[in-house]
């Protein structure tokens, strides 16, 4: 195990030498000095060097910071289902860029990656009697968080996305039409 250790750095290490990244090589903690001895040595004392039963690196375990990284991977798998979740249930570019402060081409390669065509146009709630339904379950679901109101937190576009798969209706028609509602709301 030690020798795989010993070969990889050996090997990064040379390559970056020969980079002219001397200061990479030295934030590993060589010194210029031991950085010019190895770039000195011939293929055969490299391969001495490596196959040494001992190991010159230490490795450690930050245990704090890959706790951290460990939660972000974890918020960041949630907010990429999150993402696909929306596309998949028909998210505009708008309501993307909304949400996710999405860029265009982004949208357009996860559709793709994702195998989600979508219609151009504008498109509406046709259905009056799901057009009621959806409002009312917007309303209950605004009773039940009041930080639902507030048509950009992703707590809205998840509630959003419920009510989108229970009516089996498109979330950026639905998004629209609930902005619609809210605004009219608003002004009464």
């Amino acid at each position: 195990m030690m020798q795989m250790v010993n070969q990889a750095l050996l090997s990064h290490i040379i390559t970056q030498i020969k980079m002219g990244k001397i200061r990479y090589c030295e934030n590993f903690g060589f010194t210029s000095d031991e950085l010019a001895k190895i770039n000195n040595l011939s293929t055969d004392e490299l391969h001495y060097l490596s196959q040494m039963p001992n190991t010159f690196l230490e490795i450690s375990v930050n245990h704090d910071l890959l706790k951290k990284m460990l939660k972000r991977i974890k918020t960041k798998t949630a907010e990429q289902k999150l993402f696909d979740r929306a596309l998949v249930l028909g998210a505009s570019i708008e309501l993307m860029k909304c949400f996710f402060g999405a860029q265009p081409y982004e949208v357009s390669e996860r559709r793709r990656l994702l195998g989600k065509q979508i219609s151009v146009g504008r498109r509406t709630i046709t259905d009056i009697e799901k057009s009621s339904d959806a409002w009312y379950r917007w309303q209950e679901a605004c009773k039940l968080d009041p930080k639902n109101k507030k048509l950009n937190s992703l707590d809205a576009l998840d509630n959003l996305m419920v009510i989108a798969e229970e009516l089996n209706l498109d979330l950026a028609m639905l998004w629209k039409q609930v902005r619609k509602w809210e605004n009219l709301n608003d002004k009464a």
